[in-house]
């Protein structure tokens, strides 16, 4: 799968939601699912945005990997920092 990363770490060797343990229902929007997620190997909580990429044309699942390209090079203080992008099978 294609793999975004911002945040460095290098623990894992590859990114994927098995490296995160999956807490509370947060939100749904139109495209997907927010959640709060726990990481296996630091206890650090995030939110994750879960989105069925299956279910898009080629053209929306190829808007969703530039979405997260623009996530990861967004730089300000009213925004909270973007960590990584994956998708599993």
């Amino acid at each position: 799968g294609v793999e975004h990363r911002k945040g460095s770490d290098k623990n894992f060797n590859k990114m994927s939601m098995s490296n995160y343990e999956k807490g509370k229902f947060l939100s749904k929007g139109a495209f997907g699912s927010a959640f709060l997620a726990r990481c296996k190997r630091s206890s650090r909580d995030y939110v994750v945005k879960m989105v069925d990429i299956s279910k898009l044309s080629k053209k929306e699942r190829d808007a969703a990997r530039k979405e997260c390209g623009i996530l990861g090079a967004l730089k300000h203080p009213n925004i909270i920092e973007y960590r990584e992008s994956f998708e599993d099978n």
